[in-house]
């Protein structure tokens, strides 16, 4: 195994995969046996999440740090939110993406749902759901954050 930040180290495996030495799948341990896999699944996942940051910048929420977006998936620097200046995202994690609704923008009218932080609740900015102008698709499925809402972090 590597430790690039891809690749669990063979002791973080160990590690993770010692409850499941202890399980024996009979009637009266299932239950047991279930909670130290569903444990063991979410520390797989809790620790693939921070192999995605090790060596990358990242925008957090400026409420809670939680991640949202890698400063990779920066397509645009020069949008404006309803605060103030704003980034646009490939691809945007933790949020909630609300309900879609037409919306009037400087470029023209969309369909966009507004964002939120999965973890506090604070509005974050937009997701462009659909564009009318053939000419602004491109937009379509990319995410719009208020660099008010947001921290860069490394």
């Amino acid at each position: 195994m590597q430790s690039n930040g891809r690749f669990f180290s063979k002791s973080q495996v160990s590690q993770l995969s010692a409850p499941l030495k202890t399980c024996s799948f009979t009637s009266d341990s299932s239950a047991r046996c279930f909670f130290f896999l569903l444990l063991l699944h979410r520390n797989l996942v809790a620790l693939l999440s921070m192999a995605e940051f090790v060596g990358r910048p990242f925008f957090s929420c400026r409420n809670c740090r939680k991640p949202v977006a890698l400063a990779d998936d920066i397509l645009s620097r020069k949008f404006r939110a309803k605060w103030g200046p704003a980034y646009m995202f490939t691809n945007a994690m933790n949020v909630v993406v609300g309900r879609t609704q037409e919306r009037q923008l400087m470029t023209g009218v969309f369909a966009v749902a507004d964002v939120y932080c999965s973890n506090c609740h604070e509005e974050m900015g937009w997701k462009y759901v659909r564009a009318h102008d053939p000419k602004q698709k491109h937009k379509e499925g990319r995410f719009v954050i208020d660099l008010s809402k947001i921290v860069k972090e490394y």
